[in-house]
């Protein structure tokens, strides 16, 4: 039957739902995935938590009671094959999480989906860094089964997250509370910003900082090259000789703050089996470059981490 407007809801749309915060949309998706009493979801070994904040990754799980593990990751947080292909065989894995974390993809995560997919697991990815993210021509948050996403990690908003199904059958049916949805006014600014010209002022900053850091004494550029398709969230680096608090407080009392993700685990990972994830938390610090900074703020950025080492 022909009608004179479109009709169907489901026709060429996009599976996505809208909700308050990346958790809360990583929350649901659980929920959804009716994970049984002996299900495994694995996850990554670099996840934080803080007082004020929980932990966007693991309160989920806690709270829908899901049993989980962990993988070991490199020294540029990605997935460590030789640990983790065992662990997607094991007997009651259900799910993987990839974290891209800072914006960087898990440069696996082809290899990785084709593994999950001849085991029958499902891959979650973690955009909450990684709104604007490709890798290999291909969207993140595209490639597994379901991501999720944080919109207020990378825009002026103070709220909003989103949950994407790469799955025709799925379909969220759970009861969403009116608290868990999308403040109107998150989701009116995502539409509006500029995402062309916001993702280039990120590459932009971040690759003048990380020449202004080039050879700094004491300074070690995690990612010093951008690939084509990065869009990083911010520039993280390590800090040498334990000094990665002094820095902190001393570039917040230049007016300069940053932040670290993540200077403190859960305390699961907090455990020799996972020293690579601890040494990297204990001196990592992520600098700035989003679409409010300009190359004079990364300037002064850059001169005031020289002169703290000098």
């Amino acid at each position: 039957m022909i009608t004179k407007n479109p009709t169907n809801k489901e026709n060429l749309t996009e599976r996505v739902w809208y909700f308050s915060a990346a958790r809360t949309a990583f929350k649901h998706l659980l929920n959804q995935m009716d994970f049984g009493e002996d299900d495994v979801i694995l996850l990554p070994s670099y996840i934080g938590i803080t007082d004020r904040e929980g932990s966007g990754v693991m309160d989920p799980i806690w709270d829908s009671g899901i049993k989980y593990d962990f993988f070991h990751i490199d020294s540029h947080l990605n997935a460590d094959l030789t640990d983790l292909s065992p662990r997607i065989q094991a007997e009651g894995t259900k799910a993987l999480l990839l974290i891209h974390y800072f914006g960087f993809p898990q440069k696996d995560v082809f290899k990785i989906r084709e593994f999950c997919k001849s085991n029958d697991v499902y891959l979650i990815e973690d955009c909450a860094h990684s709104l604007y993210g490709k890798l290999g021509g291909s969207d993140l948050g595209s490639i597994g089964d379901f991501s999720f996403f944080s919109i207020h990690k990378s825009i002026p908003s103070e709220s909003g997250g989103f949950l994407r199904s790469n799955l025709d059958h799925f379909e969220l049916t759970k009861q969403v509370r009116d608290e868990e949805r999308i403040d109107l006014s998150a989701l009116e600014l995502f539409t509006r910003v500029r995402n062309t010209e916001v993702v280039e002022k990120r590459v932009a900053n971040y690759k003048y900082l990380a020449q202004l850091l080039e050879n700094c004494p004491g300074v070690t550029l995690m990612f010093p090259e951008l690939p084509t398709g990065i869009v990083p969230l911010n520039l993280p680096v390590l800090i040498g000789n334990g000094q990665r608090e002094t820095l902190y407080y001393y570039l917040m009392g230049q007016g300069l703050p940053t932040i670290a993700l993540y200077y403190r685990l859960i305390d699961d990972l907090q455990t020799e089996r996972f020293e690579l994830s601890t040494t990297i938390s204990q001196n990592i610090l992520n600098l700035p470059v989003h679409q409010d900074v300009d190359f004079n703020d990364l300037e002064r950025l850059s001169n005031s981490i020289r002169k703290f080492f000098v």
